[in-house]
């Protein structure tokens, strides 16, 4: 499905509205990850100490 966010969004971390297929999501203060159905992740927010460097991960299998 579809993610939303709410809250602070002072790092980006609630910009999910583009992200489609999602089956889990993951949250810290500051960042998002959201797990899609093919198995990729995304990420928003801060990425101060690269929490959201999900570049070159391969799809996780569920």
């Amino acid at each position: 499905g579809r993610a939303s966010a709410v809250g602070g969004n002072d790092a980006g971390q609630c910009d999910v509205v583009d992200w489609r297929e999602i089956v889990a999501v993951a949250a810290g203060s500051r960042h998002t990850l959201g797990l899609r159905a093919d198995g990729s992740v995304v990420a928003t927010g801060s990425d101060e100490h690269g929490q959201c460097d999900v570049t070159g991960w391969p799809p996780l299998r569920r």
